[in-house]
């Protein structure tokens, strides 16, 4: 069974912000602050790589949940 982690959770983990997070994709804090909220259905496929490299985690561990 795969750990499954909010982006939040995973953020966090990472020690991160969510505007330094924001930065270092590249995308607005205010895009992120919505991806957060479980509002990932706009992000692309080299995004989520990218998200998931970032925070160190396995692309089938990161999940959206609406809050």
């Amino acid at each position: 069974m795969t750990l499954k982690l909010t982006l939040k959770a995973a953020r966090v983990n990472a020690g991160l912000t969510q505007k330094e997070l924001a930065a270092l994709m590249g995308i607005s804090e205010t895009t992120m602050i919505k991806w957060e909220k479980g509002d990932g259905k706009d992000i692309k496929l080299g995004e989520f790589e990218k998200l998931c490299k970032i925070l160190n985690v396995d692309t089938n561990q990161l999940i959206f949940l609406k809050q």
